[in-house]
């Protein structure tokens, strides 16, 4: 409970600090946290307010990829392009990501990259044993964070926001623990 308490903590800190960046390139940044519209539950509100008065409705869109966050990749293909990413949005106008964390470390199934082992990269916790997890590499301490990853974190939503876009944080996703083929990723 103490863990998820300090990963809500930060993770609220990262909204404050996406919701303080300033586009220093023309761009409009994302005006402030939502919150849901009180004309219309369908749609959020930034709190901006229109000529006549009434509250802006915010109406998010975007594209997916598994590997915003972290770089899930195998050992032949390269990290993930972020700037790229955030290109191809604003060019198709969407406003809204979801940073998407993995829990585990490896896996021998891939859903994207042609069924190949995937490793991903930062990971939340600080890798400094004892022992070896599957991948070779020394174990995660659970008690340590990585502030690696935080910053990682912190920094892709703060561009994302520069650029008008909001962003979802992804603490806990579950997908990597639904099966035999996921679950000895995480040791």
């Amino acid at each position: 409970m103490k863990t998820f308490a300090r990963l809500a903590a930060m993770a609220a800190v990262l909204g404050i600090a996406v919701c303080a960046t300033q586009a220093e390139d023309g761009r409009r940044p994302a005006p402030g946290p939502l919150r849901v519209h009180p004309a219309n539950p369908r749609y959020f509100t930034d709190g901006t307010k229109m000529p006549d008065g009434t509250l802006r409705a915010v109406y998010l869109t975007g594209s997916h990829h598994w590997d915003n966050l972290q770089d899930g990749y195998n050992p032949e293909v390269t990290p993930f392009d972020y700037e790229r990413y955030l290109d191809l949005l604003e060019k198709h106008g969407h406003n809204f990501i979801r940073l998407w964390a993995w829990e585990h470390m490896t896996s021998e199934v891939s859903w994207h990259y042609e069924h190949k082992k995937q490793q991903f990269d930062p990971l939340p916790y600080q890798r400094t044993g004892p022992g070896l997890a599957v991948d070779g590499k020394p174990r995660a301490d659970l008690r340590t964070f990585d502030p690696d990853y935080f910053e990682r974190l912190r920094r892709r939503a703060e561009q994302a926001g520069r650029r008008g876009m909001y962003v979802g944080i992804m603490l806990f996703q579950g997908v990597a623990s639904n099966g035999p083929r996921t679950w000895p990723g995480h040791v």
